[in-house]
C-alpha cells in the first residue's frame, strides 16, 4: 500500500461506481499534499473522514458540523497532538481548543445553538492531554450550548 494511503481510503476505491452512488460516497484527493475527504451522507447521518488534513479543511469541516441542523455531533480526533496543549498536529500547523471556540463563536453557528440549546448534544474523543477534555468548552459561553 502507498505511503499515507489508509485502509478505508483503499477500500473506497474499490467500492463499484453504483454502490458509491447508492450510498452517497465521495472521495476526495487533494494533490500534491495527499489531504483526503471521505463523505457520506443520508437523510440522518453525515460523516466526514479527514485523512491528512489540512488546517483550512478541519476548519471549514468543523464550521459546517457545528453550524449543521444535526442534534448530536460526534468529532473524533486520532492523530498526533502536541504534549500539554493537546493542539491537533495537522499537515500545516494545528488545531486548538481556541480555534474551536472561535469556531463556534461565529454568527451562524450561535444562530443555530440559541435555536435547539436544550437540545444539542456534542461528544469530543481525543487525546485527554490539554484544553480539550478540561472545563475549557464547558465554561466558554460560545460552547456552552454545546453539552
Amino acid at each position: 500500500m502507498e505511503p499515507g494511503i489508509t485502509i478505508l481510503q483503499t477500500l473506497a476505491t474499490l467500492l463499484p461506481e453504483a454502490v458509491k452512488r447508492r450510498f452517497n460516497i465521495l472521495v476526495h484527493y487533494a494533490i500534491p499534499r495527499r489531504e483526503r475527504l471521505v463523505q457520506h451522507a443520508t437523510e440522518n447521518l453525515v460523516i466526514e473522514v479527514l485523512i491528512q488534513p489540512l488546517v483550512s479543511t478541519v476548519r471549514q469541516c468543523v464550521k459546517n458540523l457545528l453550524a449543521s441542523f444535526t442534534k448530536h455531533r460526534h468529532i473524533i480526533h486520532v492523530g498526533y497532538t502536541l504534549s500539554g496543549s493537546g493542539d491537533w498536529l495537522l499537515q500545516d500547523g494545528t488545531f486548538s481548543v481556541d480555534d474551536f471556540i472561535d469556531l463556534a463563536s461565529d454568527y451562524d453557528v450561535q444562530r443555530i445553538v440559541r435555536a435547539y440549546e436544550s437540545s444539542i448534544s456534542m461528544d469530543i474523543t481525543c487525546s485527554p492531554d490539554g484544553y480539550w477534555m478540561g472545563e475549557t468548552l464547558q465554561q466558554n459561553p460560545k460552547t456552552k450550548g454545546l453539552k
